[in-house]
């Protein structure tokens, strides 16, 4: 989600400043903040970490971002990671506006602790129900997932701060000066081959398109990971220590049913045993805490050297047993259809 400003920049005062160029044509950068909910606690916009970003018309600068321009990912918070927009969608729709009943100001919180749900920052009125405007919107969805980065681990927003071109801190979409922000993403990026300038390489595409839909995208995801990484380090809970970015946070539980993260029902798993894992392929054996893995997974080495072994966890820090006792019951249940 993306926080909603009632004043738009100025074409003219934003020029090229903060631009570049990669193999001859000019590009932008962008930090783009995504958030779960807006100020107010309305629903986000349906961004997806790693693959669009998702914004309408009464965001600032948000005219300027164009196709080919970086986008770099972040929260209040982190940095998560970085991509070049491939394509920019448009697509007509309506959206409530929400302003505080007394001076129609748009600056106002939510809060969860007080008797009145809101107070405005402009003129210190509480309420219980904002005043709503509906407005007609374009909304522009970006596609950077073709070459997403991640961090290596998320890295602090403040990281960004000599960056910016403006001091506009209240805006959601901020220009960033690229040639400062080299540095700094080489710095915290995975990028395991040469990656800035991946946009220019035309003849590296493949052709393709996206069709606008809906998805829904799991809150709070990347604090869960983050969680897991505090309480387990950066290792692997079958395969030992690992690169962050190799390191997934699993569920132990159907999230699609219990849609809330409990750190005592979670794994940091390398990625690829991650979708095993999902998949009900291996499982841990709950009572002698081993790696159990599908019959059909013996026929890859790799694999099969992990079946039985101790699964690399502290006593301590072992995730509730009815949440793996569940899990390896739906996985075994699963095996004898599997091949």
């Amino acid at each position: 989600m993306h926080v909603v400003e009632t004043s738009a920049a100025s074409p003219g005062n934003l020029g090229l400043r903060g631009m570049t160029s990669v193999n001859g044509p000019t590009f932008g950068a962008w930090s783009l903040l995504s958030l779960t909910a807006t100020a107010h606690g309305a629903p986000a916009y349906p961004d997806e970490l790693g693959v669009r970003y998702v914004w309408d018309t009464t965001v600032p600068n948000g005219r300027h971002v164009s196709a080919g321009d970086l986008a770099v990912i972040r929260d209040n918070r982190v940095v998560f990671g970085a991509g070049w927009i491939d394509s920019i969608q448009t697509t007509p729709g309506r959206k409530i506006r929400y302003r505080c009943p007394d001076c129609t100001s748009t600056d106002f919180k939510h809060r969860t602790r007080r008797q009145l749900s809101y107070r405005c920052a402009s003129c210190a009125a509480e309420f219980d129900v904002p005043a709503e405007e509906e407005l007609t919107i374009q909304v522009f969805i970006a596609n950077y997932s073709r070459t997403w980065r991640p961090a290596d681990r998320p890295f602090p927003v403040s990281a960004l701060d000599t960056v910016y071109v403006s001091r506009s801190q209240q805006n959601a979409i901020r220009r960033l000066d690229a040639a400062q922000l080299r540095p700094v993403l080489d710095a915290h990026l995975i990028t395991g081959e040469p990656w800035w300038g991946t946009y220019a390489r035309e003849n590296e595409r493949i052709p393709g398109g996206h069709g606008l839909g809906l998805s829904k995208t799991r809150l709070g995801q990347q604090r869960f990971r983050e969680a897991m990484l505090a309480r387990f380090g950066e290792c692997c809970a079958f395969t030992g220590p690992q690169p962050p970015g190799a390191l997934e946070a699993a569920h132990l539980y159907l999230y699609s049913t219990t849609p809330e993260h409990d750190v005592r029902g979670g794994l940091l798993l390398r990625c690829d045993l991650h979708a095993l894992f999902d998949r009900w392929l291996l499982a841990i054996d709950p009572d002698n805490w081993t790696i159990q893995f599908a019959p059909g997974l013996s026929r890859y080495p790799g694999l099969a050297a992990l079946n039985g072994k101790p699964v690399l966890l502290p006593d301590g820090l072992r995730p509730r047993q009815n949440y793996v006792r569940n899990h390896a019951r739906t996985a075994q249940a699963s095996w004898t259809s599997w091949r």
